[in-house]
């Protein structure tokens, strides 16, 4: 039995809504007041910085699939900057982020409000799905954005492991 196209978009919408809860959930306990202080003040020692890299690296840790957690903030003419990640990111604080349109497009959305995931896409550090959330202050205003990076190999697996979990043939 061959499986069309739809039933693969539909698994993959499954796998998308799990990764854009997780990413829901990380950015709601993700304090704004931290992620504007550490704004003010981008430097890597402070205590702001230390507790978020904490928290991020404890995120990453207990779910055990995301491969990288962090959070960007978007300058005035539209540059994606690191902000804080867990203990493992390879792009430093300050840093510009320079990727693919398909996953800029979503980091986009996640600044307008909307939780989102990307298709897979390849960066110079390998090819992924990234999930993004917005991060909220008491007033509403977006500060900032969080994301998940799961390896497309766990992306893979995952729609593996559904597909024989409801006996799918794609």
């Amino acid at each position: 039995m061959v499986a069309t196209p739809l039933k693969r978009a539909i698994l993959e919408e499954q796998i998308n809504q799990r990764l854009r809860s997780i990413a829901v959930v990380t950015a709601a306990i993700i304090p704004a007041e931290e992620v504007i202080s550490l704004q003010k003040n981008m430097n890597r020692q402070t205590s702001y910085s230390q507790k978020l890299k904490q928290k991020l690296t404890m995120i990453q840790e207990k779910e055990g699939v995301i491969e990288w957690v962090f959070i960007f903030i978007m300058t005035e003419d539209g540059r994606l900057i690191h902000l804080v990640a867990d203990k493992g990111f390879v792009i430093e604080p300050g840093e510009e982020y320079m990727g693919p349109p398909e996953m800029v497009n979503v980091a986009y959305q996640a600044f307008n409000g909307k939780a989102s995931v990307t298709p897979i896409y390849e960066d110079r550090y390998g090819e992924w799905k990234t999930s993004f959330a917005p991060i909220i202050d008491d007033d509403g205003n977006i500060v900032a954005i969080v994301g998940c990076d799961y390896s497309k190999a766990y992306f893979n697996s995952e729609m593996q492991r559904l597909r024989k979990q409801l006996n799918i043939h794609v």
